[in-house]
């Protein structure tokens, strides 16, 4: 969610998340919002400065999903995610998909490795 897009608050948490509402492209009266919760932090990611994010969720339950826990968790999704990606397209190449869900499925895909690891040129 881009930092810049206004959300109203509708309530806030103990733990600085806070309640808010969306409403689906396709609800063009803007009749059935749907309930979210806002959590908005800062990372800093290595050899960079620190960026603002914020993650909206369904999980709204702040006491069973802390934001703290939550933040951290999206940024190990992304660094997976990148990791992925890198795999896909330098090791595969750009056209070749992998098909599975599973690490071991990813690594059946790849196969073994042809030589000592190559770094990608991005």
């Amino acid at each position: 969610m881009p930092t810049n897009r206004v959300l109203p608050v509708d309530r806030v948490l103990r733990d600085g998340s806070w309640f808010s509402r969306l409403h689906a492209t396709t609800d063009r009266a803007r009749q059935d919002p749907v309930t979210v919760r806002i959590l908005a932090y800062r990372f800093e990611h290595a050899g960079r400065a620190a960026a603002d994010h914020r993650l909206v969720t369904s999980l709204l339950a702040a006491g069973r999903f802390p934001a703290r826990q939550l933040a951290t968790l999206y940024q190990e999704r992304w660094k997976v995610e990148s990791v992925l990606a890198e795999l896909k397209t330098c090791r595969r190449g750009a056209h070749a998909v992998l098909s599975s869900k599973t690490p071991d499925g990813a690594a059946a895909d790849l196969g073994p490795p042809a030589g000592p690891p190559v770094p990608c040129a991005s």
